[in-house]
């Protein structure tokens, strides 16, 4: 369950059909028969290869930081694996492995076994900014085995992820994660995007709208909208309303922790990126 040929298979399901099919330029329809294609084809640098360069299509975490001084040339990573560092545009961009084990109880053994994924993460590097885009998996284990099995946790999170990389950065290096509540809000006020779910601090309590089907806040709650435009925000779902072709549907997102959640496939390989930028660039 655990050799490299599964570890990478596991690895190739993550990304959409269209992806698979188009990069390798493949015939088949179903992704099994398209990840046996690219095992048996591919070796597993270009693999990673198409990792990196198709990492814009994953579900994923993107967390974007300011730094309390620029980054220096060492990297030290443990627990993962750099598979490359390289200048890009201005910026210094770091693809990076780290192994998921999945634990669980398997009646059929009855012991406690874990099973390996490869999550891949990428970390960008703008003078005195951080934003580190993580893979996200949330996975049944219960899906790789013909009878039941209980998942009983997972090795590292998130949060350990990023403590590695900032401890691989060195010790004097500090991340504190950006407020994009401006950003977010100036995209809000232009129409780009809308929300569809909002938490949000009164005075002297916390409110939450949630907004039925295809319905948005500011389009059929105005008043609401009003009160949120002076007011932090926590919790958030957004639907984007222009150019939705090239960018996202919808997208959860935490203003004050600096953190997006893309937990649909983005309709082009750029569409996070550039939505990230635009939040960025307008706060």
């Amino acid at each position: 369950m655990n050799i490299e040929r599964d570890v990478l298979s596991r690895l190739l399901k993550s990304y959409p059909v269209s992806s698979l099919r188009t990069y390798f330029d493949l015939t088949g329809l179903r992704q099994d028969d398209l990840v046996e294609d690219v095992l048996s084809s591919r070796t597993r640098g270009e693999i990673l290869i198409f990792a990196f360069e198709q990492f814009g299509y994953l579900h994923q975490h993107i967390y974007i930081f300011d730094l309390n001084t620029t980054a220096s040339s060492t990297f030290n990573l443990a627990g993962g694996i750099v598979v490359s560092d390289n200048a890009v545009d201005g910026k210094r961009i770091l693809n990076l492995t780290f192994r998921t084990e999945f634990s669980y109880f398997n009646p059929s053994s009855l012991s406690e076994e874990e099973l390996y994924f490869m999550t891949p993460v990428i970390v960008e590097l703008n003078g005195l900014r951080a934003v580190i885009k993580i893979n996200i998996l949330e996975r049944n284990v219960n899906n790789y085995f013909n009878h039941k099995v209980f998942p009983t946790g997972r090795n590292i999170e998130d949060s350990d992820i990023i403590g590695r990389i900032r401890t691989a950065m060195g010790g004097s290096m500090s991340f504190t994660p950006t407020d994009v509540t401006v950003g977010v809000k100036y995209l809000w006020e232009n129409n780009f995007i809308d929300a569809a779910y909002v938490k949000f601090k009164k005075s002297r309590s916390t409110t939450t709208e949630s907004m039925d089907e295809e319905h948005t806040l500011k389009d059929s709650m105005p008043d609401v909208y009003t009160q949120i435009t002076s007011a932090p925000l926590d919790k958030n779902v957004f639907r984007v309303l222009e150019d939705v072709d090239e960018f996202i549907n919808t997208f959860a997102i935490e203003p004050r922790n600096g953190k997006i959640a893309i937990t649909r496939f983005p309709n082009m390989l750029n569409s996070a990126d550039r939505l990230v930028q635009m939040i960025i660039d307008n706060n």
